[in-house]
């Protein structure tokens, strides 16, 4: 999918993906343990969706990793 440059949804759209990280980010908050993990992924879903990606599959962050390297 990487390789091919093809991120159109096969199986479920990154928007799932972000709405499920800001669900465990709330909940390791609310839990009071360790949020660091869930905090980093949900800054980088939601760069994606910010950038317009949260239809397409998850693979589709890479275009945020290339872009901050």
């Amino acid at each position: 999918m990487i390789h091919d440059g093809r991120f159109e949804v096969t199986q479920s759209p990154m928007t799932i993906s972000i709405e499920a990280v800001e669900r465990m980010l709330r909940a390791a908050t609310d839990a009071g343990i360790n949020a660091e993990f869930p905090a980093f992924a949900a800054q980088l879903l939601r760069r994606a969706a910010a950038a317009g990606l949260e239809n397409e599959e998850l693979a589709a962050l890479i275009k945020v990793l290339r872009a901050t390297a």
